[in-house]
């Protein structure tokens, strides 16, 4: 008897967008961060220009800050998400060992 392969995704939609929106917001996060590190008069080394965000230092602390609400903002949504999903019997992953922890 020969089985089928069924194509479908490993993690729900939401997990990958909040994965993404994650890696979205540390490089958001690390170019503003050699911005603001290239403000300071502290370092000889610095960062090309090019792969920085701001262009001064405000600017880089300004991209900074808004990378870190969408870092933690993100991370909220992660967990409201996962606890609406364990409270209705779904898992946010559809593996074998899906509850590994204790309950």
């Amino acid at each position: 008897m020969e089985s089928v392969m069924v194509d479908a995704p490993i993690h729900p939609f939401w997990l990958r967008l909040t994965h993404w929106l994650n890696a979205l917001a540390v490089l958001i996060m690390v170019g503003s961060g050699w911005q603001i590190y290239n403000a300071s008069p502290l370092f000889d080394f610095r960062f090309d220009s090019a792969i920085t965000l701001g262009g001064w230092l405000a600017g880089g602390i300004q991209w900074h800050f808004a990378g870190m609400w969408l870092l933690a903002g993100n991370g909220l949504l992660y967990l409201l998400i996962n606890i609406i999903a364990d409270a209705c019997g779904a898992s946010s992953c559809h593996c074998r060992h899906a509850h590994s922890w204790p309950t």
